[in-house]
């Protein structure tokens, strides 16, 4: 519709001028009078036209296209639109973010769509008093038991730190990237009924508190 209204727009002034001008009328005076108003309108509409630069750049180097899910200005939400001058984002709760394309081809961008796997990266506490090895294998049972955790590249589990309260452990595996937000709020459901189950302890901050009697 846009192409359409401005070709239609170029082809009045055109035809204009060419009347204009096969009836003997000066045209060159009514040219430079359009000039000089394309110029002042172009730098009025400065950040606008950034907006329609940046549409081309979308349409041309296509850095995501409709429903990718991509983080670019602070916000990571599915496109639901794009059009000339904005690119619409649909969030979770249908809310409609409007970002101005001038802003998207000019900053980074993460498109989370582009690939078909994601790794689903999960720090998991548990007690100083609890057996390690024990943790490893229920970690590694809850991975092996969901059918929607791939297998390949491998999964991956490790002690990351040994913190104040807890031992820290990093709980790494791959998943389709459609699944990723299933995925990952199912596993920390699954973890946390597991180890309650399995007798495994959820830590939280302590501290010991000595009381002094001074006379």
């Amino acid at each position: 519709n846009f192409v359409k209204s401005m070709i239609s727009t170029v082809l009045k002034i055109m035809l204009l001028l060419t009347v204009a001008w096969m009836v003997g009328i000066e045209t060159t005076s009514f040219i430079a009078l359009i000039g000089a108003a394309g110029l002042a309108v172009g730098m009025a509409l400065s950040g606008t036209l950034q907006n329609f630069a940046g549409w081309v750049m979308i349409l041309l180097f296509k850095p995501f296209k409709l429903w990718d899910f991509i983080e670019v200005s602070w916000y990571a939400w599915t496109v639901e639109e794009i059009h000339i001058f904005n690119t619409y984002l649909l969030t979770w709760d249908k809310k409609t973010i409007i970002i101005p394309n001038a802003d998207i081809s000019n900053s980074s961008l993460i498109n989370y769509s582009t690939q078909p796997r994601r790794r689903v990266d999960l720090v998991i506490w548990v007690g100083y008093t609890d057996d390690i090895d024990k943790v490893k294998e229920v970690l590694w049972e809850i991975a092996s038991d969901d059918k929607r955790i791939l297998k390949t590249p491998k999964i991956r589990i490790w002690v990351s730190e040994l913190a104040d309260n807890s031992v820290n452990f990093i709980f790494r595996f791959y998943v389709k990237s459609e699944d990723y937000w299933d995925v990952y709020y199912d596993t920390l459901e699954t973890v946390k009924k597991t180890f309650d189950e399995k007798g495994i302890s959820f830590p939280f901050p302590q501290r010991d508190i000595h009381i002094f009697n001074e006379k």
